[in-house]
């Protein structure tokens, strides 16, 4: 006699993925803290304003929601990074000096100052 065994269930993803609605909630919410932040810069009452900083603040947070959202459900990432902190930020153009540190950086100002 044969026995026919049951169909083997389809493996489930340890981590549950968000529902597609799930994600695109926060593609919205991300696009409405990126309006938000245009809005509130546009009517600024000064360099330190502390709407600007809480529109910024807000976008931010909205930006890493929807880029978690996106990985969890999709397996992709963004083409951006938040920066964690001034240092990370390269103001120039050039990669010469980047891989330097402050001594060496020191050491060519005062090369520079001499000439």
């Amino acid at each position: 006699m044969r026995t026919v065994s049951a169909p083997v269930p389809p493996r489930r993803p340890t981590h549950p993925r968000p529902p597609a609605e799930a994600v695109r909630g926060t593609a919205r919410a991300f696009v409405a803290a990126i309006e938000r932040h245009l809005l509130v810069v546009e009517h600024r009452s000064g360099e330190a304003d502390p709407k600007v900083a809480a529109a910024f603040n807000d976008l931010r947070t909205a930006f890493l929601d929807y880029e978690d959202a996106v990985y969890e459900a999709y397996d992709e990432v963004l083409p951006f990074e938040v920066l964690e902190d001034e240092d990370d930020i390269d103001l120039d153009d050039d990669d010469e000096d980047d891989e330097l540190d402050d001594d060496e950086l020191e050491e060519i100002d005062d090369e520079d100052d001499e000439d």
